[in-house]
């Protein structure tokens, strides 16, 4: 599949025959080891979180389409919107299932990705939905990337 290209170095291609099954692992260019460090974890590498991180923004996209969408959708009476929601969420999760897989913790996968996702929401509907955004829920929103940002410090340590 397409999106099993994303650095990962232990893609594995089955061939199925008739009479035996044959299984090739190779590395891909863009994989998160290297001759000195080949662990199966993307973390610990620079070129490895940048991967993880741009693997975990296409799924904080895909997630953030399909939210606004469902508004736009209006129920699911709207086919297209209807269908930017399947195929958002069904992008976000395969992104974010790749992302724990590559080796990002599940704790701070999860808080990036749904910190991002609630604030950037909030701020689409606010300007482009005529929807309210008061100083309380600032200073919710401002709370909440703050807990993000605190996980991935203590993350570092």
């Amino acid at each position: 599949m397409w999106w099993a290209s994303f650095g990962v170095r232990d893609v594995v291609q089955r061939e199925i025959t008739p009479h035996y099954r044959r299984v090739t692992t190779w590395t891909w260019p863009v994989s998160c080891g290297n001759l000195w460090n080949n662990s199966s974890s993307c973390f610990g590498s620079r070129r490895g979180e940048v991967v993880l991180y741009l693997v975990l923004a296409v799924a904080i996209a895909g997630e953030i389409a399909a939210t606004v969408s469902l508004k736009l959708s209006e129920g699911f009476t709207k086919l297209w919107p209807s269908v930017v929601v399947v195929a958002g969420y069904a992008i976000a999760f395969t992104m974010l299932s790749k992302a724990l897989k590559m080796g990002m913790p599940i704790g701070v996968a999860y808080a990036i990705w749904s910190a991002v996702g609630v604030a950037a929401v909030a701020i689409i509907g606010w300007r482009f939905l005529g929807e309210n955004l008061n100083p309380t829920m600032i200073v919710g929103l401002v709370l909440v990337v703050a807990g993000v940002v605190t996980l991935e410090l203590g993350r570092m340590h």
